[in-house]
């Protein structure tokens, strides 16, 4: 059987596929530098350093790569025909998005009970005081925020064309930090929501002293 991502999808291993995109990206990358406004910040200086290191972590929370070199291999395996790694990326992307989304409305009702009921046991967790009440009316807002912005990102990927991400979302520096903080933010706001629904709960670690 072939190892090709064209012949494994009758039944090859998924890992053969994985080394098959692989290949493919690594190959055109060498024949198609990558372009200046797609590549990483220099990490010359400490501001470098730091807009490095706050590019790549984006970039993780985003795509789960460190970089979006894959999106410019996708962009030029297009252009000559072959699709593969494309499809592969909006895949990825949108599974991504379609679990932040199940995670966000799961973590919305669990927010919207605490809002709008009394604690059963006020002696043991009271979320109604102040600090408690105010992290989880927080988290409800991030929430709203996370699925407004997955669903934003989730319509923009089921429709865009390599040549609209490219030349549009994608056309210079700025569309790319500004695209890339759009992928993150969902992930974002629902991690910091997370965070603040479990201060919220726990009054008894004293947040409400802190409000």
């Amino acid at each position: 059987m072939s190892n090709d991502w064209t012949s494994s999808s009758g039944g090859g291993r998924p890992e053969d596929t994985n080394m098959s995109l692989s290949k493919k990206v690594e190959e055109i990358l060498r024949r198609h530098p990558t372009a200046v406004h797609f590549r990483m910040p220099s990490r010359e200086g400490l501001f470098g350093w730091l807009r490095w290191t706050a590019f790549t972590l984006t970039c993780f929370v985003a795509y789960g790569h460190p970089d979006i070199e894959v999106l410019w291999a996708a962009l030029r395996l297009e252009e000559e025909g072959d699709e593969s790694v494309w499809k592969d990326f909006i895949r990825i992307i949108s599974d991504r998005l379609n679990n932040v989304l199940v995670v966000s409305s799961l973590l919305l009702a669990t927010a919207s009970v605490f809002i709008t009921t009394v604690p059963p046991i006020p002696g043991i967790i009271n979320y109604t005081l102040r600090g408690p009440y105010i992290s989880i009316v927080s988290a409800f807002g991030l929430l709203i925020g996370g699925i407004i912005c997955v669903a934003c990102t989730s319509l923009v990927a089921s429709q865009a064309t390599p040549y609209w991400i490219e030349n549009v979302i994608y056309r210079n520096r700025a569309c790319v930090y500004c695209a890339i903080m759009l992928g993150a933010g969902p992930i974002i706001s629902v991690g910091a929501a997370t965070l603040l629904l479990a201060f919220g709960m726990h009054s008894q670690l004293g947040i409400h002293l802190c409000f």
